[in-house]
């Protein structure tokens, strides 16, 4: 029943003539920024079995102080060590510096910088700045738009 279901709503999806959307950054950031005066959250929840189940959650708060300016903060919680507790936060700032806008295009470059810190014992040389290590990070992301099609890419700098 489940695959008629499944088959079924693919088949609809699938045909429909005209489709609406927009850029899509889940794990990145975008040149672009969030629109003045807006806020955003994001929960994210992970979970690894090594030997028994642990879990992070991280909570974010995003918000677009300006066209050209935008903030996050983070929480990040988990029972890696044991104890479901507060691990650490972060503070994350992007401002946008150039905006090349055309028909049905754009180019977007901006600066961001990211400070982090974390009560975990760093368990790897792996440097990851959304709850494990204590760092700073910065850089530069640039991302183009060319009808539907946006690509994006980023240079930066990360130190734990």
């Amino acid at each position: 029943m489940f695959w008629k279901i499944f088959w079924f709503v693919l088949a609809i999806v699938g045909t429909t003539n005209t489709l609406i959307a927009q850029e899509l950054y889940v794990f990145t950031e975008p040149a672009s920024n969030m629109p003045s005066n807006s806020i955003g959250v994001r929960l994210t929840n992970e979970g690894m079995i090594n030997p028994e189940f642990r879990s992070r959650t991280m909570g974010e708060v995003m918000v677009g102080l300006h066209k050209n300016l935008m903030v996050h903060g983070q929480a990040f919680l988990s029972d890696m060590d044991g104890k479901y507790r507060l691990d650490g936060a972060a503070f994350y700032a992007k401002y946008r510096f150039l905006s090349l806008d055309d028909e049905q295009s754009h180019f977007r470059a901006a600066a961001y910088a990211k400070v982090a810190t974390s009560k975990r014992r760093a368990f790897s040389e792996d440097v990851n700045l959304g709850g494990d290590n204590s760092g700073v990070q910065g850089g530069l992301v640039f991302t183009q738009l060319i009808h539907k099609l946006a690509l994006s890419g980023t240079v930066g700098y990360s130190k734990a």
